[in-house]
């Protein structure tokens, strides 16, 4: 993220698409690959196989129905901010699909899964992993008008990740989220029964229903709305049998890297 602000504007502009293919490579892939070179030790190989049938599909389905959710907040925030009913969609004009929809997701993924959500959960809680990086993702694509929504986007991918256990079902919901956002973003006059609160809860519900199924069941009785809301989210075998250490440490850090890139964001967006 520190790259992108600082060195962003030396990107090529005029070629939007080699512009993209500089920044997801160099400032994301490339400094991901060499972290996980570097811990390689601590890396699970299992991770990067192909998901089963099973996880494919309901990986899908959650998919299709957070980006209907990140849709409608998209519209709603727009509406209250510009007083526009729709999002101006020719922000895509001229992107090369395959960049937008394929290498995009695969390199961010590749940074903020094994990387940074599996590096947090060493030291914090399923929980605490998946919020920050959530934070982080929805920072990292500097907008702060948008926080919410790719929070809620980075917040569900973290979800599945945690739940399947493989980098590929956090891809396939980021290709999803790429591929179909433009589209209801241009239909989303003629989606009215799709776009509105009562569809977009109902779908949240559905996704978190999902990843219920999604992820091996508790090996425990589970007691009380709360805590089974909190096992279809965060929860895995391996965190019932475990203690995280926090690290006071890291948890400054992070909090550090946070605010930082906050005041620089609102730096950056003051005219």
């Amino acid at each position: 993220m520190l790259l992108t602000i600082f060195l962003g504007p030396m990107l090529p502009h005029d070629n939007i698409n080699l512009g993209i293919l500089v920044f997801e490579i160099a400032f994301t892939a490339i400094p991901a690959a060499i972290v996980l070179l570097l811990h390689r030790n601590a890396v699970n190989a299992n991770q990067f196989k192909i998901p089963n049938a099973r996880q494919f599909s309901l990986t899908a389905l959650i998919g299709c129905c957070v980006i209907a959710i990140y849709v409608y907040k998209e519209i709603v925030v727009r509406k209250a901010m510009l007083g526009i009913d729709t999002f101006n969609v020719n922000v895509v004009e001229g992107l090369s699909l395959p960049l937008l929809v394929l290498l995009t997701p695969l390199c961010e993924e590749l940074l903020f899964r094994p990387v940074i959500q599996s590096g947090l959960a060493r030291h914090w809680s399923n929980r605490a992993a998946v919020i920050l990086t959530a934070v982080l993702f929805g920072l990292f694509h500097l907008n702060l008008s948008r926080f919410a929504n790719t929070f809620v986007l980075g917040f569900f991918i973290g979800i599945v990740y945690l739940k399947t256990r493989r980098f590929w079902c956090a891809v396939t919901v980021h290709v999803l989220a790429n591929a179909l956002a433009p589209v209801l973003w241009l239909n989303a006059p003629h989606l009215t029964f799709l776009l509105n609160p009562a569809t977009c809860i109902g779908l949240a519900c559905l996704a978190l229903t999902s990843c219920y199924f999604l992820g091996e069941p508790s090996p425990v009785p589970l007691k009380g709305f709360r805590q089974r809301l909190n096992w279809v989210a965060f929860g895995t075998p391996e965190s019932l049998q475990t203690t995280r250490k926090r690290s006071r440490k890291l948890a400054i850090l992070i909090g550090i890297i946070i605010l930082s890139l906050v005041a620089l964001l609102l730096y950056d967006a003051t005219p």
